[in-house]
């Protein structure tokens, strides 16, 4: 078998492309070299600002998704079908949203504006479920991962700190700016606003006013050193943060078991240095620019309910300054199946699509690097005895879970999960939305006395990702990644490991990066480095955050990736990659294996290309910027080039 055609076997979505140029040095450019004919063929779609392997598969993934909600499976439960009416209503609210949103965003308005709204505390009780400043959670105790606790954390501000600072990623600050602006002129022209909430004049003022606001925000957070949480009786937090009555707004915002929970049991604070820092800056407001910012604040979380005339300007304006275009309106209600029926679109989905007798086959692959992690920890002399010893039985006590949870197919467990949700044909998009978002937070708090556990964990499998969790210690593969170019079955076994070994030698370092390694074996938040051993490993991620930020992604600009928070996912990029080598010699030394036509190429160098070819994508530069800005993963060509430079 050629080289070129190898490369293309390794997923149906390369076939009948050239992908790697041999006219190129791979020492030059080895990402060039691997991806020329994959760069060709996959420009970067109208809808898009980047588009790599991973959105390929996505949009696979969107026709599988788009396939088992319009040919609706009727002898299903009553669960299913709720599934599938959300799926019809939103379809037809995406073509035209009506005016429910608008009716409802100025009744919202004038309630917050009425003399009974003293306070900001009254504003976020009206306002609820919509949350302002700080948010509800419901998290693990960092000390007992499985307990579950009440959280209160500090909202993040609409744009982050490079958006509003760094006037070579401008764009972004601009676009939303052109949004907030033009929609609040244009509420200043509807007949809903007889009582003049809105004017001409006052659009500037007011986003003025949540700008500055929102900037502030950005700063506070920029400027602090983490979240760091604290478990707080429900008196003692009322003592310390003071700009909210939170005794009055949590009362009036849970549910009766969910206030009974909180009196008793208390609150996980993350953050508490943060929630001061807003509380001090929110007592400072002049009350005019407060209210301002409240009520763009209110249109914002508004936006996307607002009738067709303003979803087609938020469309005119992403294609004006980003060039993208809406194509498929569906994916929208693609990704909102998922968020609200992870389990029931995990089931449609694996029955018609997924191949389950691959599963033994990806823990066989799992296993064996599993077991190649623990070797190589004993060979890593920077650390001492103890903490090596602490960090292979943590190797050691690293689950997973491949494809889905078995437990989605419970029909006892998804019917009482659903049983409290209720809409109909005739229930409006709007109000099914609505009613979502009070059921989802009330089960949520509902279910904060079940212990949590392995067992417990849910997620939707119908996603192109793969993570590790670091409370339950455990890696989790979902169904959606576990296709071409990713794995394949069919496929050399030394192939799979240069892709879907890769992506779990990834998962295995997550356990041990700035993150991973604060958990024990068990998942809980526990110390277990020795002294010197800890500082080692700090001044090594020192050396990483150095290393990535000062990569620059666009030419002549200040863009370069943030080496902090990209620290745990290039950690586990490099570390993977390391892991997955030696795993695979180790498979190689077994198996005595030998691909026939690859006299050109050593082993090593074909695992090298396919695991380039993994990386393979097309980025407009507007999407390098969003990406440097907003996400934890670097680029792909940067991820490539930077591990060989360092291996």
């Amino acid at each position: 078998m050629g080289i070129l055609k190898l490369i293309r076997e390794i997923g149906k979505v390369t076939i009948r492309e050239r992908s790697v140029n041999k006219s190129l040095d791979p020492c030059d450019d080895f990402y060039q070299f691997v991806c020329d004919g994959w760069k060709k063929k996959y420009p970067v779609p109208k809808d898009q600002l980047n588009y790599n392997q991973m959105y390929v598969l996505n949009d696979q993934l969107n026709e599988a998704i788009r396939d088992v909600l319009t040919h609706k499976n009727k002898s299903l439960g009553r669960e299913f079908q709720l599934m599938y009416t959300y799926f019809d209503k939103c379809v037809e609210y995406q073509e035209d949203p009506g005016d429910d949103g608008l009716k409802d965003l100025f009744k919202k308005l004038r309630r917050y504006h009425s003399p009974s709204i003293k306070t900001l505390t009254d504003f976020l009780i009206a306002s609820f479920p919509t949350q302002t400043f700080f948010k509800f959670s419901i998290d693990l105790d960092p000390e007992n991962s499985t307990v579950k606790v009440f959280a209160i954390s500090p909202h993040s501000s609409t744009l982050s700190f490079d958006q509003y600072f760094n006037e070579d990623i401008a764009s972004s600050r601009d676009l939303y700016n052109a949004m907030i602006s033009q929609t609040l002129t244009m509420l200043a022209e509807e007949s809903e606003n007889k009582d003049e909430l809105f004017s001409k004049d006052t659009a500037a003022r007011m986003l003025r006013a949540y700008t500055i606001v929102d900037m502030n925000l950005a700063k506070i957070i920029n400027d602090s050193d983490g979240i760091k949480g604290e478990n707080m009786q429900l008196e003692d937090i009322s003592l310390k943060f003071k700009a909210i009555d939170w005794i009055k707004y949590l009362n009036a915002a849970l549910s009766k078991s969910g206030w009974n929970y909180v009196k008793t049991k208390g609150i996980l604070i993350e953050g508490p240095l943060l929630i001061k820092k807003y509380e001090d800056f929110i007592s400072e407001l002049d009350e005019n620019v407060l209210r301002d910012y409240l009520d763009v604040r209110t249109v914002i979380a508004a936006m996307n309910d607002l009738p067709k005339k303003y979803q087609d300007l938020y469309e005119k304006l992403m294609e004006q300054y980003y060039g993208v275009v809406t194509l498929d309106k569906q994916k929208a209600c693609f990704e909102n199946i998922k968020e609200i029926f992870p389990d029931l679109l995990s089931v449609v989905y694996v029955d018609k699509y997924f191949n389950k007798s691959s599963i033994d086959d990806i823990a066989k692959l799992v296993n064996v690097i599993r077991n190649t992690m623990i070797e190589m920890l004993d060979e890593e002399g920077w650390m001492n005895f103890f903490t090596r010893e602490k960090a292979k039985l943590k190797a050691e006590n690293i689950a997973e879970i491949i494809a889905y949870d078995p437990q989605m197919y419970n029909e006892t467990k998804r019917k009482e999960k659903y049983q409290n949700l209720t809409f109909t044909d005739s229930t409006s998009y709007y109000v099914i939305n609505n009613i979502v978002e009070i059921w989802t937070l009330n089960m949520e708090i509902e279910d904060v006395s079940t212990p949590f556990g392995r067992g417990t964990v849910e997620f939707n499998a119908v996603e192109v990702n793969a993570f590790y969790q670091p409370q339950t210690n455990m890696i989790i593969l979902l169904a959606g990644i576990l296709h071409p170019p990713f794995f394949n079955a069919s496929l050399p076994t030394i192939l799979n490991y240069a892709s879907m070994g890769l992506i779990v030698g990834h998962e295995l370092t997550h356990a041990f990066d700035d993150t991973g390694s604060k958990f024990d074996e068990v998942g809980n938040m526990v110390n277990w480095w020795d002294t010197r051993t800890e500082e080692d490993f700090v001044n090594k991620t020192k050396c990483f955050e150095q290393q990535y930020g000062n990569i620059t992604v666009v030419d002549g600009k200040r863009i370069r990736i943030n080496g902090h928070d990209t620290l745990g996912e290039n950690i586990a990029d490099n570390g993977g990659v390391k892991l997955t080598i030696r795993a695979m010699q180790k498979v190689l030394d077994e198996s005595k294996f030998h691909i026939v036509g690859l006299e050109e190429f050593t082993i090593e160098q074909l695992f090298f290309m396919v695991y380039g070819f993994s990386w393979c994508g097309n980025v407009k530069e507007e999407g390098l910027v969003q990406q440097v800005t907003t996400d934890v993963h670097s680029p792909d060509k940067q991820v490539l080039i930077t591990f060989l430079l360092i291996l």
